[in-house]
């Protein structure tokens, strides 16, 4: 969980020890008046314990992720720094800081690469790509380097109707930290790598995503709406989360080219990154963090929080494998019909009892847990409401293939 300046770490264990409560790890605070403070500031009901608390004075931290092997977790702040630390002990490890400081250069987006299991080269093994508000999408080799920095690149605007095609346009990228000429940039808001690392995807205030092959990071497709008046097939406007299907790795075949997105247009989309257009759109969910969008691999649901006060905390969605795969035509009749008139599979309402909250996290905890993260009211919670959703899920899902 983080806030303007804070991290805390959780531990979601039943009866679990806390064996570093108020941890404050990097700050000169005392742990004892941090942890003080801290719990006067929020609350824990249930099983929760919180772990660790980590601060970052004027500083805002933008987003967290947690390494494939669970031992770090990295933190991308208002800065432009990104800061790992053990999960172990919260130990600060490594720290990168942007080559130029630039106004507004904020970390909006990290993911850890997955390592490439063909390389036995280390360098493959512990990269991290990171995405700023300046339109810069870099790519860092974490673990103590001379150069970390691998290369930068700037990501430029689209080319108006009339010019070149962007997928023949050369964009400027630098490699190892070289200077690359100021233009007219994009403002990045998430990313998300594909699960054999191959390619990388990146969406911001234009609602159009950029695919890039990952090793040239040459740009190779863009993905957005034909703005069609007969049909929704694209983002118009801000993409905030992107997230390929976790199932690339092991079903590539099917999964390995297939991720969602979802933006301030209250849409939720999926595309496969060798296609020009969405493949399928789930009307509703007003998404705006990056954490707010997720794939259940197990019974594969979609999970949604909004930003509004008047939807529920979280939605749960039927994934559409038929259109994934490329079974369904956007422009048979019927079509943009069922896709408007679609409703989730369960959802998690708001409290009557208490202020509303707009959401910007929701993520699966295996099969038991769905955690919600928003602003006003509520700041976190943990659900086990999880389980009657996955059973209604798993009901309709039977009935569905019933039906078939």
């Amino acid at each position: 969980m983080s806030t303007a300046g804070s991290v805390y770490a959780a531990d979601s264990a039943r009866g679990a020890p806390s064996s570093s409560v108020g941890r404050k790890t990097s700050m000169a605070t005392s742990a004892d008046s941090l942890s003080a403070r801290v719990m006067t500031e929020i609350s824990v009901i249930g099983s929760l314990t919180l772990n660790s608390v980590v601060e970052f004075p004027d500083e805002e931290c933008m987003v967290v992720r947690l390494s494939h092997d669970k031992a770090l977790w990295a933190v991308g702040l208002s800065s432009g720094k990104i800061q790992f630390f053990t999960t172990e002990s919260c130990t600060l490890v490594y720290s990168l800081d942007p080559p130029e400081r630039k106004e507004n250069e904020t970390v909006t987006g990290l993911v850890f690469v997955p390592p490439d299991p063909s390389s036995q080269k280390t360098e493959r093994q512990h990269l991290i790509l990171a995405c700023y508000a300046t339109g810069q999408v870099r790519l860092w080799h974490y673990t103590g380097v001379a150069n970390p920095l691998l290369w930068t690149l700037q990501v430029e605007a689209l080319p108006q109707e009339g010019e070149s095609h962007p997928q023949q346009q050369s964009e400027k990228s630098r490699q190892r930290g070289g200077k690359a000429k100021e233009s007219e940039n994009q403002q990045l808001l998430c990313l998300a790598c594909s699960p054999d690392s191959q390619r990388f995807v990146v969406g911001g205030v234009g609602g159009e995503i950029r695919v890039y092959e990952f090793r040239r990071h040459n740009l190779i497709n863009v993905c957005q709406s034909s703005y069609s008046v007969n049909r929704v097939d694209g983002h118009r406007n801000r993409v905030c989360a992107l997230l390929y299907h976790p199932l690339g790795r092991q079903m590539p075949a099917d999964y390995g080219h297939v991720f969602l997105s979802g933006g301030w247009d209250n849409t939720v989309q999926i595309w496969d990154d060798r296609r020009g257009h969405s493949l399928w759109v789930y009307f509703g969910p007003h998404v705006c963090g990056t954490d707010a969008l997720d794939i259940d691999p197990l019974q594969n649901h979609i999970l949604t929080s909004s930003w509004e006060r008047h939807r529920a905390l979280l939605q749960v969605w039927k994934f559409q494998d038929e259109a994934a795969r490329g079974r369904v035509d956007l422009d048979e009749p019927g079509v943009q019909e069922d896709m408007l008139k679609g409703r989730p599979l369960g959802e998690l309402q708001q409290d009557p009892l208490t202020a509303p909250s707009m959401g910007y996290v929701a993520q699966w905890l295996g099969d038991q847990y769905m955690l919600f993260a928003g602003a006003m009211q509520t700041c976190s919670k943990l659900s086990t409401e999880a389980r009657l959703i996955q059973l209604r899920l798993t009901q309709a899902s039977q009935a569905v293939s019933v039906l078939r």
